[in-house]
């Protein structure tokens, strides 16, 4: 080691060691009550002290290279007196049914092209028959199609249940998912095409129950990712992984040929982002929030220890805009846009430093850079 900043550990270190400390796990007791940090200006004199290699530990946590096990939030088969259904059927239930919400579309897409044939006021009356008995035949389909998409004994289409489902990879959460009603008389696709006023308010009513179904396709195809995505991975790494896939969302969200409707959706997909980000950012290690403002001493593999600032990685940390401050706009794309390109550069920033931090406590000293 070069003799200045071998000077330089000893000093740091030396310095260090006049300050009063605590362990990690005593930490906790400095903690407000919410996971807030106390704003005692003693503060200073409560930072914990992380040994060696159990500092080395806590960077990996914090980039997300270590995940710590979860505590479990209730058991998943017996609660209120539902069965969830376990991992991995609960996949294959969403699978079932989000593949079966193809297929209702679809359909509703071929009656709606019934029903455009059928307001054609020159149509005779045999033609407009004709095309009546095809929509019913239609609506049958649909109505053999609903029951049968049964999955355990589970309706999957005919609104009558939500169902629990076992989330992994610890398999001790579950999310209720409200499955969809597409029956035809709940979606109004039961009229007749018999006479010109009965197609146009037919025609009405089918671009209604598309737009829902279109609507509950999307739901459910949410539901089905967080399901399959299970407990998000912790530390910045994982960070990363939802900012840049909120941008991509942001992005999409900025074109001008989309309408609110497509924009809704794309901001729901952001809203569950949002919320697994403000999960992972409640990280813990050792009774201490790790990706909230503070600070702690790291001691390196020779003894020298090191002041570490944690990284602020919470939404608010962060500066992004809250679940009711989303893309559903231009405006607020491009707003959403630039503050996520912020918080991009802010949390790449941070893994570099805790790799920096990390490699000078592997290897005894701090690098000039």
């Amino acid at each position: 080691m070069p003799n200045d900043l071998a000077r330089s550990s000893a000093i740091v270190a030396s310095l260090l060691a006049l300050l009063p400390q605590r362990s990690p796990s005593s930490f906790r007791a400095a903690l407000a009550p919410g996971g807030t940090r106390s704003s005692d200006p003693l503060r200073a004199l409560t930072t914990p002290l992380f040994p060696y290699p159990e500092s080395v530990k806590l960077l990996d946590v914090i980039d997300g290279a270590i995940v710590p096990p979860r505590t479990p939030e209730h058991p998943p088969f017996d609660l209120q007196g539902e069965r969830a259904v376990g991992f991995p059927a609960s996949a294959k239930l969403m699978d079932e049914v989000v593949a079966a919400g193809k297929k209702v579309h679809a359909l509703a897409l071929e009656m709606r092209e019934l029903a455009v044939e059928a307001c054609n006021a020159a149509l005779r009356p045999e033609q407009r028959a004709h095309l009546d008995e095809r929509y019913q035949a239609d609506v049958a389909r649909l109505t053999e199609l609903v029951g049968a998409s049964v999955f355990q004994g589970i309706p999957l289409m005919d609104g009558s249940r939500d169902v629990r489902l076992v989330v992994p990879p610890s398999r001790t959460r579950t999310k209720v998912v409200d499955l969809p009603d597409w029956r035809a008389s709940s979606l109004g696709l039961d009229l007749p095409l018999a006479t010109l006023m009965d197609a146009q308010a037919a025609l009405d009513q089918i671009d209604v129950a598309i737009d829902s179904v279109e609507q509950d396709e999307a739901r459910l195809a949410l539901a089905r990712r967080e399901l399959l995505e299970g407990d998000p991975d912790g530390g910045l790494r994982e960070i990363e992984r939802l900012l840049t896939r909120m941008r991509s969302l942001a992005e999409q969200a900025s074109d001008g040929t989309l309408n609110s409707g497509d924009r809704t959706i794309l901001d729901r997909y952001r809203r569950s982002d949002l919320a697994r980000l403000e999960d992972v950012s409640a990280l813990e290690f050792d009774g201490l929030f790790v990706l909230e403002p503070g600070r702690v001493v790291l001691q390196g593999a020779l003894g020298t220890s090191f002041p570490f600032d944690l990284p602020a990685a919470s939404p608010d940390g962060l500066g992004l805009p809250g679940p009711h401050e989303g893309i559903t706009t231009m405006t607020g794309a491009a707003e959403t846009l630039e503050k996520l390109d912020h918080a991009l550069v802010e949390v790449q920033a941070e893994r570099t430093r805790v790799a920096a931090t990390r490699d000078a406590l592997v290897n005894g000293f701090l690098r000039l850079r």
